[in-house]
């Protein structure tokens, strides 16, 4: 029974950081980047937020075409990165 209650307490404490890092309600489910200035996070709402803007705080949306759950983001370099669905067989790609 403590195990679960602390499982809990921490799954909010994750939650809590979601929302605040992100400022969204979706679940993020990659996280991609090729340096600490340059990193990508996307979700299960379908959106991609990057830090691109010299800021931790993750405020700039990107573009998603597919206006779909996004499942995987992954950036090869600095300026190419591709990003999946589970809902499709659609690859995005960014460069």
């Amino acid at each position: 029974m403590q195990r679960r209650i602390w499982h809990t307490a921490y799954e909010k404490y994750i939650r809590h950081l979601e929302l605040s890092l992100t400022h969204t309600d979706s679940d993020i489910r990659s996280i991609s980047g090729t340096s600490f200035n340059n990193v990508h996070i996307c979700g299960g709402g379908g959106f991609i937020r990057n830090n691109n803007l010299d800021t931790s705080a993750f405020l700039s949306f990107e573009i998603n075409p597919m206006f779909g759950d996004l499942k995987e983001i992954i950036f090869s370099d600095s300026l190419t990165g591709f990003a999946v669905s589970s809902l499709n067989q659609a690859i995005i790609k960014n460069n």
